[in-house]
C-alpha cells in the first residue's frame, strides 16, 4: 500500500511537473512597434498573416446612458472594429468589465436595443473596404491591460480567435494578437 502511493505520488509529480524549455505563448512573440497586430487568417486550406500598425480607442453614447468603447484595429486588408456596449450599470465599471474574456455576440446591437441590455456586450467586425462582410464574427477575445510581454509593458494586449464569412461567401478563421503600448 505504501509503495502504491509512493508511486502515485511521483507519477502526480512527474505529471504536474512543467517543462522548463516550454515558454509562455507572451514570450514566444516579437512586438517591435507601439502599437499594431498580427492576425493569421485561414480557409479551404490557405492562410496569411494580416498585419498592422494602428490601435484607436473610440467611445460614445447610446440609449438610454448606455454606452461603448471600441477599438479600431487597422491590418493589411481593412479595418477590424471591436466594439463593447456596457449598460448603463457599469458606468465607472469598465475596467473591471471589459478586461476578461469575452465571447463575441454574433448580432449587430441596434442603436434602438442599446438602452436594454444587461451586460457586456462584445461585437467584432470589419468596415467596408475589406475582404470581409460588416456581418459580426463568431468567436471569442481576450482583452488584457497593463500586460508584460518580454520586458515591456503595454496598456492594451488583446487575444482573438474567430470565424467571419468573407464578401466571396467563404468562412475565414482569425487567430491572433492586438496591442498598444500607451493609451
Amino acid at each position: 500500500m505504501r509503495f502504491s502511493i509512493i508511486l502515485f505520488s511521483i507519477f502526480l509529480f512527474t505529471a504536474c511537473k512543467k517543462d522548463k524549455n516550454e515558454e509562455p505563448v507572451k514570450n514566444k512573440i516579437t512586438l517591435n512597434t507601439e502599437e499594431g497586430c498580427s492576425f493569421e487568417v485561414s480557409t479551404a486550406g490557405k492562410a496569411e498573416n494580416l498585419l498592422g500598425t494602428s490601435v484607436i480607442l473610440g467611445s460614445g453614447q447610446l440609449s438610454n446612458q448606455s454606452f461603448y468603447r471600441q477599438y479600431n484595429i487597422s491590418t493589411s486588408n481593412g479595418t477590424l472594429n471591436l466594439r463593447f456596449s456596457f449598460p448603463s450599470s457599469m458606468i465607472g465599471k469598465v475596467d473591471a468589465n471589459l478586461f476578461k474574456e469575452h465571447t463575441l455576440y454574433e448580432f449587430p446591437l441596434k442603436l434602438e436595443d442599446s438602452g436594454y441590455i444587461e451586460g457586456v456586450v462584445p461585437e467584432l467586425f470589419f468596415s467596408s473596404g475589406s475582404l470581409f462582410s460588416q456581418n459580426n464574427a463568431t468567436g471569442k477575445v481576450n482583452i488584457k491591460s497593463n500586460e508584460s510581454i518580454n520586458g515591456t509593458n503595454y496598456s492594451i494586449y488583446g487575444e482573438v480567435e474567430f470565424s467571419l464569412l468573407g464578401k466571396d461567401a467563404k468562412t475565414y478563421f482569425v487567430k491572433g494578437y492586438f496591442w498598444k503600448k500607451t493609451l
